[in-house]
């Protein structure tokens, strides 16, 4: 009979390496601030940015949804990130084939 546990060899495997997690992760966090920095100030109609744009209110938003997305980023690296340390002591995953 077949057993739940027979089926353990079905890991999740990292999308990315560890590298490119780190430097997403960076990257990520770095447009989070700028954009929510942006935001505010075309929110705030920022003397500086009166005259890259007529619609604040909509450029302010903008910039919030993309912060959004660099969350969604964010939080996609630390997963990877954490798988990619969790395998860190094999590399490459192998099976036995007598196992399966």
């Amino acid at each position: 009979m077949v057993s739940l546990n027979d089926f353990s060899f079905y890991k999740p495997l990292p999308g990315c390496g560890p590298g490119i997690s780190s430097c997403c992760i960076v990257i990520s966090v770095w447009g989070i601030l700028m954009l929510a920095v942006l935001g505010l100030l075309f929110r705030q109609n920022s003397v500086a940015l009166r005259e890259d744009t007529d619609d604040h209110m909509a450029t302010a938003k903008s910039c919030f949804i993309c912060a959004g997305i660099y969350v969604f980023t964010l939080f996609f690296s630390i997963y990877q990130k954490k798988l990619n340390d969790k395998n860190k002591s094999s590399p490459y995953t192998t099976y036995d084939p007598d196992e399966l």
